[in-house]
């Protein structure tokens, strides 16, 4: 179940590695001594959320983004749990007591507001009456937007997964900075996830097999000595100033994905690789050649978790190899896109990608 997950996790403890490049860890020790699993994380731009929300705006309007974010909230809260799930999960009413909902919440609390989702910081809830709520200020992604959605849908996907029945959620403000949101069973239904869907596949095993080359690529803890990430002082991280978030490396896919089903895959792809083209031309025009500014993308790839890239271009054509590739049944339409718009700034070319394979991209300008 998932809340028996949950207080473990209040006892046992988790181990971040963060000093191999193109891997982040996140591993979990289910006893204090004996087995584990690993997360493999990696890093989001938070502009690039509320670039993507401006422009699902001016397509879809108000209403569907919103509903578009709640979903992809609500599937992201049952993936980031579905590590821990059955095999064949089923949502099943069970008692909490109040000392285990205590746990549970503050352990919830901790991990959102750890990676910037601050409107998780204050709680108060009814057990009883099984009404929740949470609120704060200066959440991720939402303090620019003014969109809480995707916020409502991973409070409602995770507390439904703890309560082990749906339960929907609807956001309120409290005034220019703060922001509520409510969970009780009076909320009309607006989506149930397929839990099944989001489970944790025999191949995602494979993201940890770490084969050894001497690339001399930086790691995340490498980033950190040398000041390219810090914490800010609303305590997020950043890159070069830029607020980024750490997640399990399938949220953006979860972005695409539902985009795809709403019919917006295209926007989708479009708006990551119009974004990594803005974004390094603004912070790699000080570089002296493409050489080095060829290096440090591949450097930022590498301590951001995706993987050690290796790039060579033939002519027109362009492959992309890894060492250490992200493996997802989702797809990874985020991350090579993100690689795209590099290709496109870099060589001052409209590349279009021609081939995907395990572990490698192939671009054609």
């Amino acid at each position: 179940m998932v809340r028996d997950y949950i207080l473990k996790k209040m006892i046992f403890p988790k181990l971040l590695i963060v000093d191999n490049p193109g891997i982040i860890i996140s591993r979990n020790f289910k006893r204090l001594k004996g087995p584990y699993y690993d997360m493999r994380l990696s890093y989001t731009f938070e502009d690039f959320y509320d670039k993507l929300h401006k422009k699902t705006l001016k397509v879809a309007g108000k209403e569907e983004t919103s509903f578009l974010e709640y979903i992809v909230g609500k599937n992201l809260a049952t993936r980031y749990f579905s590590f821990n799930l059955s095999k064949e999960p089923v949502m099943k009413p069970k008692k909490l007591s109040n000392f285990k909902a205590k746990l549970a919440i503050k352990y919830l609390q901790d991990a959102y507001c750890g990676v910037g989702m601050s409107v998780c910081e204050n709680c108060k809830y009814d057990l009883s009456k099984k009404h929740f709520s949470f609120w704060g200020a200066n959440n991720a992604v939402c303090r620019k937007t003014g969109d809480y959605s995707i916020m409502e849908g991973i409070l409602s996907g995770s507390v439904g997964l703890l309560l082990g029945e749906n339960i929907e959620a609807k956001c309120e403000q409290l005034d220019e900075k703060v922001f509520r949101i409510n969970l009780h069973p009076e909320v009309t239904k607006r989506y149930a996830p397929d839990i099944a869907s989001f489970g944790v596949s025999k191949e995602y095993r494979l993201n940890f097999r770490r084969k050894k080359f001497n690339s001399k690529l930086y790691s995340l803890k490498d980033f950190l000595k040398f000041g390219i990430i810090k914490m800010d002082e609303d305590d997020k991280s950043t890159f070069l100033g830029r607020t980024i978030i750490p997640t399990e490396f399938s949220l953006p896919e979860i972005f695409a994905n539902t985009y795809s089903e709403f019919g917006l895959g295209k926007l989708f792809s479009d708006s990551v690789e119009e974004y990594s083209e803005e974004l390094f031309s603004e912070i790699l025009d000080n570089k002296n050649n493409d050489e080095e500014k060829i290096r440090f993308f591949r450097n930022t790839m590498s301590a951001l978790g995706y993987g050690q890239l290796f790039i060579k271009k033939n002519k027109n054509e362009v492959c992309v190899d890894f060492l250490n590739p992200i493996f997802l049944k989702l797809g990874l339409e985020y991350l090579k896109h993100f690689i795209l718009g590099f290709l496109n700034y870099i060589y001052s070319k409209k590349f279009v990608v021609v081939k995907e394979e395990c572990g490698r991209f192939i671009y054609r300008s």
